[in-house]
């Protein structure tokens, strides 16, 4: 082997280690993000259970604020799903239609429901 044909293997090496190094980054990336809506939705839900909760004890229509916080907890989690589903697209995963279970991208049935993908 040729001190050029090491180099240009080095090089691929090299290239290649970058590329996995900064996929591993984005998904840590996409992981802290995901935990953090995480918790955005435990929030609410606690802050709706507590305004449930006074509002039954004080005698008052707790309606308002139920449909808000439903509302921000939906946004929230349409919010987490496109995170993770952008963690397990970099992955190499696919999300079945059926049952939302990740299954490796080349699977032609789902590991859980047997859904086809073809």
């Amino acid at each position: 082997m040729t001190i050029d044909e090491i180099l240009q293997q080095a090089k691929a090496v090299a290239e290649a280690a970058g590329k996995k190094t900064g996929k591993v980054v984005e998904v840590t990336k996409l992981k802290v993000q995901a935990a953090g809506i995480s918790k955005d939705i435990s929030d609410e839900m606690e802050n709706l259970g507590r305004a449930v909760y006074e509002a039954h004890k004080a005698g008052a229509d707790a309606g308002d604020k139920i449909k808000d916080s439903v509302e921000k907890i939906d946004t929230l989690q349409e919010a987490l799903d496109l995170v993770q589903n952008a963690i397990y697209t970099h992955k190499g995963m696919k999300r079945c239609d059926e049952c939302s279970t990740f299954n490796p991208d080349d699977a032609d049935y789902c590991k859980r429901c047997g859904h086809h993908f073809g």
